[in-house]
């Protein structure tokens, strides 16, 4: 069943949100990509920033991890991703139908 998906991915690749444009473009998945900049304490705590985009398109929460995130990951410099099933999921994308692993602050919605 599909459903709306939104992805958001990150990036010290200036080049980020284009590779994904053109990722989504060639495998033929419509959607709505939204450029950023975050600005964030990194992991020694200084001030850093990230080239970012979300990504919204309809998605099948079954298959969202295997064919749109993996290939994704291995055509763009990203290691992780947070992904929001609308009512369903919010969350690292690591943590989708499975126990926690993620480092951070991700949590599910909805078990």
């Amino acid at each position: 069943m599909d459903t709306t998906c939104n992805l958001w991915i990150s990036s010290k690749d200036n080049d980020l949100c284009e590779k994904a444009k053109l990722f989504l473009l060639v495998n033929k998945i419509e959607s709505n990509v939204i450029d950023n900049t975050t600005i964030s304490k990194d992991k020694t705590n200084e001030i850093t920033y990230e080239k970012g985009c979300k990504i919204t398109f309809k998605c099948n929460p079954a298959t969202i991890k295997n064919e749109v995130f993996e290939q994704l990951k291995k055509r763009v410099n990203i290691d992780c991703a947070y992904l929001s099933i609308y009512s369903y999921y919010n969350g690292c994308i690591y943590d989708f139908n499975r126990e926690s692993k993620c480092p951070g602050s991700c949590k599910k919605i909805v078990d």
